[in-house]
C-alpha cells in the first residue's frame, strides 16, 4: 500500500491509516472511501485529535491545507473537523486503535 504524509504530525503512514480530504467548491471535504473516490489532490491526516490540532494551529491553518491542495480552501474549526473524522471512524471502523484496513 502507498504511503502518505500526515499534515498534522508529518509522519509517513500507509494511506489506509489516514483520513483523506479534498477541495470541493472551495471547502475542505472528506473523501468517504479514502481511496480517491473524490478526484483531485488530496491531503491526509491521522485520525488523532493531536494531529488535527497541529494542522489547525492559527498560523498554519490556511497555508497547510491550501498549499497541499494547491488551491485556497475554507477549513472548518477544530470541533467540526474532528466531528467529521469521528463520524468517519464509526462509519468505516477502520481507524480505531490505529488498525489498518483489511
Amino acid at each position: 500500500m502507498p504511503f502518505r504524509r500526515c499534515v498534522g504530525c508529518g509522519s509517513s503512514k500507509e494511506k489506509g491509516e489516514l483520513v483523506r480530504f479534498v477541495a470541493r467548491d472551495g471547502r475542505l471535504t472528506l473523501d468517504p472511501t479514502g481511496k480517491g473516490s473524490l478526484h483531485g489532490r488530496g491531503v491526509y491526516i491521522c485520525p488523532d485529535i493531536e494531529c488535527v490540532k497541529r494542522a489547525l494551529k492559527k498560523h498554519r491553518k490556511k497555508a497547510i491545507f491550501s498549499v497541499a491542495l494547491r488551491e485556497c480552501v475554507a477549513v472548518p474549526e477544530l470541533e467540526e473537523l474532528w466531528q467529521i473524522i469521528e463520524e468517519q471512524k464509526l462509519t468505516r471502523g477502520r481507524y480505531d486503535r490505529g488498525e489498518k484496513r483489511k
